[in-house]
């Protein structure tokens, strides 16, 4: 076992660095509506049997017109795919389920709002839309093996997906056991408070929750996901903080980045038994501009890699190349930039570490400040300039607790 504390290097001016803990300020949650509209009145019947679909979409629809709360009591519900209004709160009062249909192939035909292909709850275009309270939403869908699902060949739902929102807010509910990303939210001012993502982790591509746009805070969750817990796409202005991560693929940002992802906190979250931490995961073909991220106060417990910042998604670690040649940049080459670690304690960890940017585009300028990794395997950087270790130590069971090819640990990077 060898253990080395990094020397301590100059410390560049924070200049490179946005003002990045704003962001709650400037999320305003939604207009909570007063007037009450119980899914019992619209006939809806608590019994686990019936079909609410129909009594659920009335009270929706009715609440809409005079900006109320769709009150859903104690009792389990059967619904079908369900549209949600500008200006609406559902409440999930404690004891309450609504029992989706399982997996697409039991859903009913239906025309779903531009941009969505299917879900159980789903909106476009709204202001104002809350789902509140204690109660769960449960996609009853089956656990099914990777292959299972490849078999089915068919795109598989949301429980929720609101795409193109403003002002959203997810309180203390539950979604479980979805079929595929268990929600799904694209949008501004976005508040995230206290709510469980809970899927089958043997059953792939069951992420937990997926976030684009601009003015996001998720405080207080609990993941348990058989694929990423959380996803960002495109985001601008996100804190995340307080949350707790179990099994599935960690805070990831890509595969896919169709937009710049700037200005991220992570703080004060703990992750235990999970594939990763933070994973940063693009390539030349669908790559954008990742920068001004930062994990702060967070304690890591048995995830295989605590941070993973690489540009060859889909590339094993024993197949990356460090004498590959630059190719041209083009508008998908992945540029990460500004990204600091601070106060984070790893242990039981299978690699310490990975930072693998492009020979034509090193990623640039990232800080480690008072973290301590333990692992199997060592902290593995390529292709970066502007990698700082301060006051950092890695403990690696076997090899060097750090690998350096065409790095610099300077503070030049750009």
């Amino acid at each position: 076992m060898q253990t080395i504390a990094a020397p301590v290097l100059a410390a560049a001016a924070d200049s490179p660095w946005l003002e990045m803990d704003r962001i709650v300020k400037r999320v305003q949650p939604p207009k909570f509506p007063n007037k009450d509209f119980a899914v019992t009145a619209y006939g809806a019947k608590a019994d686990g049997k019936t079909d609410c679909t129909a009594a659920f979409q009335k009270a929706i629809d009715r609440s809409a017109e005079t900006s109320g709360t769709v009150r859903v009591p104690k009792g389990d519900y059967r619904i079908g795919p369900l549209f949600l209004k500008s200006h609406v709160t559902l409440r999930l009062e404690e004891g309450a389920r609504l029992v989706g249909p399982g997996l697409f192939e039991n859903y009913p035909q239906t025309k779903y709002p531009r941009g969505i292909k299917g879900a159980l709850l789903s909106g476009a275009d709204l202001t104002d839309v809350a789902i509140v309270g204690a109660g769960v939403v449960d996609g009853n869908a089956p656990s099914r093996t990777k292959e299972q699902m490849r078999a089915i060949g068919t795109y598989q739902p949301r429980l929720l997906l609101l795409s193109r929102c403003n002002n959203v807010r997810l309180q203390g509910v539950t979604f479980t056991r979805g079929p595929n990303f268990h929600v799904s939210v694209t949008g501004s001012n976005i508040v995230i408070d206290g709510v469980k993502f809970l899927a089958h982790t043997d059953m792939p591509w069951t992420a937990g929750l997926g976030l684009g746009g601009q003015r996001i805070h998720v405080a207080k969750c609990q993941f348990e996901n058989g694929d990423d817990n959380i996803a960002f796409g495109a985001v601008d202005d996100v804190l995340i903080e307080q949350c707790r991560f179990g099994k599935g693929h960690g805070l990831s940002v890509g595969s896919y980045l169709h937009g710049p992802v700037r200005n991220v906190v992570v703080r004060d979250c703990v992750f235990n038994k999970t594939k990763a931490g933070l994973r940063i995961k693009s390539a030349r073909d669908r790559g954008n501009v990742c920068e001004n991220i930062s994990l702060e106060n967070v304690t890591m417990a048995d995830v295989n890699a605590p941070v993973s910042i690489s540009a060859y998604y889909g590339v094993k670690l024993r197949q990356l190349d460090p004498n590959e040649r630059p190719k041209p940049v083009t508008k998908t080459t992945p540029l990460y930039r500004h990204i600091r670690i601070t106060n984070l304690n790893a242990t039981g960890a299978e690699i310490a570490g990975l930072i693998a940017g492009l020979p034509e585009q090193p990623a640039a300028v990232i800080v480690f400040r008072n973290t301590r990794i333990a692992a199997n395997e060592g902290f593995r950087v390529m292709n970066a300039r502007g990698v700082r270790f301060i006051e950092t130590t890695v403990t690696a069971r076997t090899g060097p607790p750090f690998t350096l090819t065409n790095t610099t640990t300077d503070a030049t990077g750009q």
